[in-house]
């Protein structure tokens, strides 16, 4: 789902969710669409479809990084912002987020700076994902990463995402929008460098 090239920031999206029928891969790609629908060039990847092997420091040293790996590494460090979707594990993220993010920072762990990153949760619960998304934006200031807030959470997920439009999804889109573009104008300098 690509727009045509423009000015605007290029947005990379992927979701932490491996399962196909996942809300949280359906809330990707309506951000997604809403984005493109905006004119920006969208690209969303699937790490559940790139076989990522939990991160193991063996195997990094006897075969290398993966190559799904390296694919959404270089799709992400090519992208001026990052949306990520992902859903509520026992009160926290889940273990394919986790694992892509450790991945990706073993390439470079600048990676996602200074990329400005969307974060989303939709749970078939009331709380919207209240828990794994404070536990994502607390990863990403840790990297001195900046998050878009506020984050969107969405609870009673299944009935939201049937409406047209879901409710609040235009508004935090063209607020996450506006803020990328105000980030990739005046990027942040690392404070470690």
């Amino acid at each position: 789902m690509r727009a045509e090239p423009t000015n605007s920031p290029t947005i990379c999206g992927f979701a932490g969710s491996a399962r196909e029928g996942s809300l949280n891969r359906r809330l990707l790609h309506s951000v997604a669409d809403l984005c493109t629908a905006s004119g920006h060039d969208v690209r969303l990847i699937e790490p559940a479809d790139l076989a990522l092997p939990l991160f193991n420091q063996d195997l990094e040293d006897s075969q290398g990084i993966p190559a799904g790996v390296a694919s959404i590494q270089s799709a992400i460090a090519g992208s001026d912002a990052v949306l990520i979707a992902s859903p509520e594990y026992n009160g926290g993220y889940t273990p394919l987020f986790k694992n892509t993010i450790d991945w990706i920072s073993r390439i470079d762990h600048l990676t996602f700076f200074p990329k400005y990153v969307g974060l989303l949760c939709a749970t078939p619960g009331r709380r919207g994902g209240a828990r794994a998304l404070a536990q994502m934006e607390q990863l990403f200031a840790n990297i001195f990463v900046s998050t878009h807030a506020p984050s969107f959470g969405i609870g009673d997920a299944r009935a939201a995402l049937e409406q047209k439009p879901v409710p609040g999804l235009r508004d935090w889109v063209q607020g996450f929008l506006s803020g990328a573009a105000a980030h990739a104008a005046i990027p942040p300098a690392h404070p470690d460098r």
